[in-house]
């Protein structure tokens, strides 16, 4: 088996590193379970299903005294969804001896390269495509217990990212989640002129990753050593919800899944949501401009966090914007007012019921 993944990957070029790309389709899922006071030998398996569109499994180590760690996962590219779900349980069974749990669900992903054909023409107002989708969820622990989870799905070069979800150990914390989110692909800029049939191809990666749940021992003080539960359940999981596109524009993807027959009629406006874009320059230091452009004029919600999904600026709360385009300046400084390190991070747009993300750099 592979080593698990412990640690989350810091760019999107570590993490197509550690993915295959060999097919043009494919699930991907790897497992851990485990148990203390078993048999000593774990549940643990990777799979990576080329050119198929299921892969699902649960897996539940129990040892003495009741503790025990689970995994349960479906990856399904024909329903456009991914489930995870981990559980560690842990039991204190006298004053010097502890039973712990360990469920681990490090990668359960799917990837679908979707073909885009578009006839000779000229595009004045560009070609688009447009992924929807909702994320449900939650991570949870007890005091004794921690769980961490993080959901990805890129389009393109379009981003949906909600950093680590992380939890416990020392109190009982629940992070839920409940997101609906938008990538607008730009597939043909405006003003582009093809004198002949034309084809684009975007790969669609979606899932999750480094999710786990575990039980610790936890020493409080005083001799007083706790164990607990962690909890994450994505059951509700990830869903994409639609796939529309620009007409005479058609696609399919190959898996088959994504069909073009979707596409919208050429008097059909095709409803991009907001568009979040890349912030100017990247890397960036000590400054950098983020943009924006709205449908439609309505509250956004612009805040910037760290891999680890922690709040680290909030830019914009509730604030009306107009139709059309928006920028606003950060100036490399947290909520204190003082100046971040170096690294990669996140910055979301939360625009009505969508929400849209995508990753910077800070030098020094």
């Amino acid at each position: 088996m592979n080593a698990l993944r412990v640690a989350l990957v810091a760019s999107i070029v570590l993490l197509f590193d550690v993915l295959p790309v060999s097919a043009a389709y494919w699930v991907s899922a790897e497992y851990h379970a485990s148990a203390t006071y078993s048999d000593g030998i774990p549940y643990e398996d990777d799979q990576t299903l080329m050119s198929q569109t299921y892969i699902g499994g649960s897996y539940t180590k129990t040892g003495s005294y009741g503790n025990y760690g689970s995994t349960s996962f479906t990856v399904d590219i024909f329903a456009g969804a991914v489930d995870v779900a981990a559980h560690g349980h842990g039991v204190e069974w006298d004053a010097n001896r502890f039973a712990t749990g360990t469920g681990i669900m490090p990668d359960a992903v799917f990837s679908d390269r979707i073909v885009f054909t578009i006839p000779a023409g000229t595009y004045p107002d560009g070609l688009y495509a447009t992924l929807r989708g909702r994320t449900v969820g939650s991570v949870s622990s007890t005091v004794g217990a921690g769980a961490r989870c993080r959901c990805y799905v890129t389009f393109g070069g379009e981003i949906y990212d909600t950093g680590l979800l992380e939890s416990g150990i020392d109190v009982a914390t629940t992070v839920p989640v409940d997101e609906s989110w938008v990538l607008v692909q730009e597939i043909v800029a405006p003003g582009t002129t093809f004198p002949h049939l034309t084809e684009r191809n975007h790969t669609l990666l979606a899932g999750f990753y480094d999710t786990r749940a575990w039980s610790v021992e936890l020493n409080l003080g005083d001799g007083n050593w706790v164990t607990g539960d962690g909890d994450v359940s994505f059951d509700g999981g990830l869903r994409v919800t639609s796939f529309v596109a620009n007409a005479p524009m058609t696609w399919v993807s190959d898996s088959g899944v994504f069909a073009g027959g979707l596409a919208a009629a050429p008097e059909t406006p095709i409803t991009r949501g907001p568009v979040l874009r890349q912030n100017a320059p990247n890397p960036f230091n000590p400054a950098t401009i983020i943009g924006w452009e709205l449908d439609a004029a309505g509250p956004i919600d612009l805040r910037v966090h760290d891999l680890a999904g922690r709040l680290v600026r909030t830019l914009v709360v509730g604030e009306r914007s107009p139709a059309g385009s928006g920028e606003i300046r950060w100036d490399g400084c947290d909520d204190r007012g003082r100046a971040v390190a170096a690294g990669v991070y996140l910055y979301r747009l939360r625009a009505g019921d969508a929400v849209v993300s995508r990753r910077m750099t800070m030098v020094r």
